[in-house]
């Protein structure tokens, strides 16, 4: 719960990419140790979005929807 308010804090920074880096990093080590986390998925490509990254937001996104089983 802790990274995801991170993340939504820092997608609600304005246009600080500061805080949207580091929440993606500690995001991007949570998912790959936890790869069945839908939601930690989506708020990484919310937040690779906002840092310019589509093909990374592509892939988190992805991710969120095979985690979701869909």
């Amino acid at each position: 719960p802790v990274l995801l308010l991170s993340a939504q804090a820092a997608l609600g920074a304005g246009v600080a990419a500061e805080p949207a880096r580091r929440a993606a990093d500690e995001l991007q080590t949570w998912v790959a140790l936890h790869p069945g986390d839908a939601p930690a998925w989506q708020a990484l490509g919310q937040l690779w979005t906002k840092l310019n990254q589509p093909l990374r937001a592509l892939r988190a996104e992805a991710e969120a929807r095979v985690a979701l089983g869909d």
